[in-house]
């Protein structure tokens, strides 16, 4: 028990060794950070301890492991959520890469845990609250304090986009695999496709830069890889509360594809302009 306390006491104060370094140079450098910049790092750790105390409490599943399993995808969630907040204000983008930090560094702080062989013990009443809890809670921070556009969150069409590009990933997989694993598969990967046809649906859209409906286009675009991620870590609550998480580094590895196709869509939508762009404008 001590020996436990310690490591988590020491975890505690690797973060905030982080948090500190991180705040004093951003204030010796004069950058100032916006709320709702702020707000994208609040929204994930809120979130994740939220519905990692829910499962404790109702069906004993490991604090950690729960940490563990669903940060990366939720700070990505939350991401692309600040993304249109920022979108829509017309500042604010760097509450997207901080959400993304705030889930790197509480994945790293759980990164070892794994999963018991029967952790979750209530019923399907609690796996759906749970998965509920995740979804919403972020966009209901963002809706209260930073007026979210909710509306641009109903796009018919990217529901029909993904949903079919999940049946078919989940159809292709191997039969014998576990329910659970093929959902878990489908919506995984689902993630990095959609990062794909996002960017290819971006290229497409900057031929209409000049068009006033430019920015929202594009808070339409994050949206097709908002919907397949809350799938995801539906599927992922869903596997735990069947206790079928099974090797959760195969979890990690779906999480890292997963960042790979966001990190893919956010260089080519957020990059900000490159050193030969800057030498070629003073020279023209």
């Amino acid at each position: 028990m001590l020996r436990e306390n310690g490591e988590n006491l020491r975890k505690l104060l690797g973060l905030a060794v982080f948090v500190a370094t991180l705040s004093f140079v951003l204030w010796a450098s004069g950058t100032s950070i916006y709320q709702i910049e702020a707000l994208a790092s609040a929204a994930v750790a809120v979130t994740v301890f939220s519905v990692a105390v829910f499962l404790r409490t109702i069906a004993g599943v490991s604090l950690a492991f729960t940490i563990r399993l669903i940060s990366i995808p939720l700070g990505l969630y939350v991401s692309l959520l600040s993304l249109i907040q920022a979108a829509e204000v017309g500042y604010g983008f760097i509450g997207s890469f901080l959400a993304i930090i705030t889930a790197g560094f509480l994945f790293l702080s759980c990164m070892n845990e794994r999963a018991e062989e029967k952790q979750f013990s209530t019923n399907t009443t609690t796996c759906v609250l749970a998965i509920l809890l995740m979804l919403l809670l972020p966009v209901a921070i963002f809706t209260f304090l930073a007026q979210f556009p909710l509306l641009n969150l109903w796009q018919p069409f990217i529901l029909v986009l993904v949903s079919g590009s999940f049946i078919s990933l989940y159809l292709l997989q191997d039969s014998n695999k576990a329910f659970s694993e093929r959902l878990v598969f489908a919506s995984a990967y689902n993630v990095v496709l959609q990062a794909v046809i996002a960017v290819m649906f971006f290229i497409i859209l900057t031929g209409s830069m000049n068009d006033g409906s430019f920015v929202i286009n594009v808070a339409i675009i994050a949206f097709s890889i908002i919907f397949p991620l809350a799938l995801y870590l539906s599927t992922l609550i869903y596997a735990i509360s069947e206790n079928s998480v099974g090797d959760v580094s195969k979890i990690d590895i779906k999480n890292w594809h997963i960042v790979e196709g966001y990190l893919f869509f956010m260089a080519m939508v957020v990059a900000p302009p490159s050193i030969i762009e800057y030498i070629l404008s003073q020279q023209g």
